[in-house]
């Protein structure tokens, strides 16, 4: 007899879930996709059929996916539902049966590490109160709760899951795509920074052209900038000669936070 599994993967504006046949192997018999959950582009993906509905939050969205589960499933239902849980501690981290152990094993695991989150309102209060929250809990997984650079899955972390994937392999070459939304958001903005983590170049890798290179030098060092000093090359404004020794433009280089050198350079 053929058991059905269903397995659902809720997100903040998504749910994907599907519906397997346990027989003598695991057969993959339906599967869709709610896109965009409180959005005016909220649509139901089954395949290529995209259909449109009013799904505001993921309450509405929950009764829709009973809706098509009910045309998927036999009368007499289903025999397990499996979820994604994020992190189930140290001796959870592959699809496991939820049973009354595994229920024991997770109950106040949180309260050994923080004892002062007691298993009581009181301690509901205080959960609550410091999550996603400065110096509290992070909303993602976090380094109290290792491996949030691989786990994505929410606006602006795209680019530090593609520093992280660089970061464990130097040889890699990663191709991020950042779109209107995730721009916006300030983890996107620090994520700009990971290439301080970086070995910077040792060329420069960009040239700013300007009319009048002894003003943008003045105006820079004024400001703090350092310009580099080349033996036999630069003056003492760190600026080369060029255009009067007959060998090219005039030009300064200096160096970004991440150790980077540019350049100011004449408009010939």
């Amino acid at each position: 007899m053929l058991m059905h599994i269903l397995t659902i993967n809720a997100g903040s504006s998504s749910i994907k879930f599907a519906v397997f046949e346990s027989g003598d192997s695991l057969k993959r018999a339906a599967e869709a996709t709610i896109e965009n959950i409180g959005q005016p582009n909220t649509a139901l993906v089954v395949g290529e059929t995209v259909r449109p509905l009013e799904a505001p939050d993921t309450a509405a969205a929950t009764a829709v996916l009973l809706e098509w589960l009910n045309q998927q499933v036999p009368a007499d239902g289903l025999g397990a539902i499996g979820h994604r849980i994020v992190h189930g501690g140290p001796d959870y981290f592959e699809p496991t049966l939820i049973d009354d152990g595994l229920i024991a094993d997770l109950q106040g695991t949180y309260g050994e590490v923080y004892p002062s989150i007691s298993q009581d309102k009181h301690g509901l209060k205080k959960l609550f109160q410091q999550f996603s929250f400065p110096s509290g809990i992070s909303s993602r997984v976090s380094p109290q709760t290792p491996g949030s650079i691989h786990e994505g899955g929410e606006l602006g972390y795209s680019l530090s899951q593609a520093f992280g994937a660089v970061f464990d392999n130097p040889d890699l070459i990663v191709a991020c795509v950042v779109v209107d939304g995730e721009a916006e958001t300030g983890p996107l903005a620090t994520a700009w920074h990971g290439n301080k983590f970086l070995n910077p170049a040792t060329h420069t890798v960009l040239n700013l052209v300007v009319d009048d290179v002894d003003k943008v030098v003045d105006e820079l060092s004024a400001k703090g900038v350092k310009f580099e000093q080349y033996e036999g090359m630069t003056d003492e404004k760190g600026i080369a000669r060029g255009i009067s020794a007959g060998r090219g433009p005039d030009i300064a280089w200096f160096k970004d936070p991440a150790g980077n050198i540019l350049s100011v350079l004449h408009n010939a």
